[in-house]
């Protein structure tokens, strides 16, 4: 069954690239990398999986007693850990006036794409926060960029910090200073450009649903090399393509290709098609044998 959405919008990679290449909206799109088996759930469900503050995997960002209060400090920490999960995200960024894309990035094909097997959903950020906020509540949901410091303890005086915190809810506590306890990471991850969506509340949710958010899907320069996630990716799409009232084709996806000096991607429909075309005669003709 279709979702009830009207407005029926498939995704062109090419209109896509033409958007941030031609028009310079580096505040358009956000930018998710994952592996292949994420994807394909991803694709399946059109949602995003959120993370909780245990398991980040930076010391400095995972220290959540930085507001070093008393005696709330643990209690503060538990509310966070069992309540408050995020999304990171990457974006665009200009160098030297040149807008560089948030798919332009080796360091994340490496490290979140599965050594460049993954793949990067390109999303748009203004219709992903105006669904977050409508599903969660305006007050449920923070976003901003990381801001990337050598330390995360505050440099406001701690007698004022103890003052407010011993005197106010965890959620106007959280309002206060999220920002700082949720947006800041150690300064050795700046070259990353994260910006996160953080979600405050304790519904225990943790799936953002994406559907109508997904501008372009890039894959990895390796994604390719396996004959199983071509079949998979296009039967894939005929199941979720009946679920959804935005679907997605062939037309939404680029690959990523290694040139001088970048990581540059480009449409991928016409080499795909054939690959599948060929993969899925081959198969017809082997089971033809087996019969």
């Amino acid at each position: 069954m279709k979702s009830g959405n009207s407005k029926q919008v498939v995704p062109n990679f090419e209109d896509t690239m033409y958007k941030l290449r031609n028009e310079g909206l580096t505040n358009l799109f956000l930018y998710y990398y994952t592996n292949p088996d994420t994807f394909f759930k991803i694709l399946d469900n059109r949602c995003i999986k959120t993370s909780k503050y245990e398991n980040v995997n930076d010391l400095d960002e995972a220290n959540l007693d930085c507001l070093e209060c008393w005696p709330r400090r643990f209690e503060i920490e538990k509310y966070i850990r069992k309540n408050c999960h995020f999304i990171s995200f990457v974006q665009d960024y200009k160098k030297y006036n040149v807008t560089i894309e948030g798919t332009q990035h080796p360091r994340m094909w490496a490290q979140y794409g599965q050594n460049n097997e993954g793949v990067c959903l390109i999303l748009n950020r203004k219709e992903l926060l105006r669904k977050c906020r409508l599903i969660r509540g305006q007050n449920a949901v923070m976003t901003g960029k990381i801001s990337y410091r050598w330390s995360k303890y505050f440099d406001e005086e701690s007698k004022d910090i103890n003052n407010f915190c011993n005197n106010s809810s965890i959620e106007d506590i959280l309002k206060k200073y999220g920002k700082h306890i949720f947006l800041t990471k150690h300064k050795d991850w700046e070259q990353e450009h994260e910006m996160r969506l953080c979600l405050m509340d304790n519904r225990g949710k943790d799936l953002i649903n994406i559907d109508g958010c997904i501008e372009g899907i890039c894959l990895g320069n390796k994604f390719m090399d396996s004959s199983e996630r071509i079949v998979k990716l296009a039967k894939t799409l005929d199941i979720t393509n009946e679920k959804f009232g935005n679907p997605i084709t062939l037309d939404a996806f680029g690959v990523i290709a290694s040139t001088i000096g970048s990581y540059d991607a480009w449409p991928i429909h016409p080499n795909i098609d054939v690959k599948i075309s060929s993969i899925i005669n081959s198969l017809n003709k082997l089971i033809m044998k087996t019969i």
